[in-house]
């Protein structure tokens, strides 16, 4: 015999099962509570200790998003520059957690970018934002950079 209604052990209404939740550990998969009911009893859960209810929310998104970013960086080095997280450590080391241009930590408090040659993929080092910016503009040709070099020797 397969069931199309359930009563609601909340309000007492017998109603599809359509308007109840899904719950895997319940005998016939759907919570005792019908939908509005459970949505007020979650509500007033929420409500009768707000603070806690906020700083739960708060706790998870934080733990989400710090957790999926460390994924995410992973990735990234992974698939941009063939890179694990231990190899750009040991190469932000040998650069002593500097710039391999300015000689500077990065200004903004951010991690150094991964400096690539962009047509062979080797990797040349780790710059900060400000001289990743100016090789990226420069389309990594030494010859403009040479004549901005001269260019700001001259107007000096």
């Amino acid at each position: 015999m397969v069931l199309h209604e359930k009563q609601c052990t909340k309000c007492g209404e017998i109603k599809p099962l359509n308007e109840f939740y899904q719950d895997h550990k319940a005998k016939d998969g759907r919570y005792s509570y019908c939908a509005v009911c459970k949505r007020k009893a979650n509500r007033a859960r929420y409500y009768k200790d707000i603070e806690r209810s906020r700083e739960y929310g708060r706790k998870l998104y934080r733990d989400n998003y710090l957790r999926n970013s460390r994924v995410r960086r992973r990735s990234h080095l992974k698939v941009q520059y063939n890179l694990t997280i231990e190899e750009y450590d040991q190469i932000l080391e040998t650069q002593n957690g500097v710039c391999a241009i300015c000689r500077q930590p990065c200004a903004s408090g951010r991690r150094l970018a991964v400096d690539h040659n962009h047509n062979t993929g080797k990797i040349r080092g780790l710059l900060c934002g400000n001289c990743n910016h100016i090789l990226g503009k420069a389309h990594d040709d030494p010859g403009l950079l040479r004549q901005l070099a001269t260019y700001l020797e001259e107007k000096a």
